[in-house]
């Protein structure tokens, strides 16, 4: 094996993967043989409860609960089930709709600390660790999430993220500058998720990291696809007919 620089903390990764991970890493970034400065290789990121622990649209909705009074988690879980997720995900992303972008960001940021103070949102410092070194080696990180754009945009600082390389639920604005109850491009969910990257990106990844049924498309559309196990059998199925790196629950 040829002698690598590229390291990531042990931390709780399997050590298997995580050695893997680093070849990977070095193989295809500047150092390594495949390296390509026209084309650097592409990362995918879902973020809830795959970049981070929990999930930031749905956060923003039990604040706004608490808030304001309202029920729209419980509007939101009403959605998923009697109409889908495909129905339900859109709809949790149009609550943002009447802010402009500046005010969405300052939501965001204030949720994110208060629901790390409360620990119902946690990083994982092995997947900033893992983006880290990614950019570090010229591979082009980007998140691809079901959660409203300028959310994960705004969250995504917190790994190093630039604000471009962010997909999500784009929302339209209005002529005033606030964002309204409709999608700018495609619905970010599952094979959504494909369709948003070849529209924005232009090229399939080479690299894929989700944790639930959202995520199966872009990952098998990636050639190496690592799933952050919840215990989704489907998923599961599928990351077994893949060959993919499978990272055990209790994250």
């Amino acid at each position: 094996m040829h002698p690598r620089s590229c390291r990531l903390a042990e931390g709780r990764w399997d050590p298997r993967i995580r050695e893997e991970l680093e070849t990977m890493i070095w193989d295809y970034g500047v150092s390594g043989n495949q390296w390509a400065p026209e084309a650097p290789p592409i990362a995918a990121f879902d973020w809830d409860n795959t970049a981070i622990q929990g999930d930031i649209g749905e956060a923003i909705l039990d604040y706004l609960d608490e808030r304001d009074n309202t029920r729209l988690t419980h509007e939101y879980e009403r959605q998923c089930q009697e109409y889908g997720k495909p129905v339900g995900y859109p709809w949790a992303a149009y609550q943002v709709a009447g802010l402009k972008e500046h005010e969405v960001r300052a939501l965001t940021l204030h949720v994110i600390d208060l629901w790390m103070q409360r620990g119902r949102i946690r990083l994982r410092p092995e997947i900033r660790d893992l983006i880290a070194s990614m950019q570090h080696h010229g591979w082009h990180v980007w998140v691809v999430s079901a959660s409203a754009e300028p959310l994960v945009r705004t969250f995504g600082q917190y790994y190093g993220i630039p604000a471009c390389r962010t997909i999500g639920m784009r929302l339209q604005m209005d002529e005033a500058g606030r964002y309204i109850g409709a999608l700018a491009g495609p619905s970010t969910f599952r094979q959504g998720k494909v369709d948003a990257i070849d529209q924005r990106i232009g090229r399939r990844p080479l690299f894929a990291a989700g944790d639930t049924d959202t995520d199966i498309e872009m990952l098998q559309c990636a050639r190496y696809a690592l799933l952050m196990d919840r215990g989704s059998a489907e998923v599961r199925e599928a990351a077994d007919r893949g060959g993919w790196w499978v990272q055990p629950p209790g994250w």
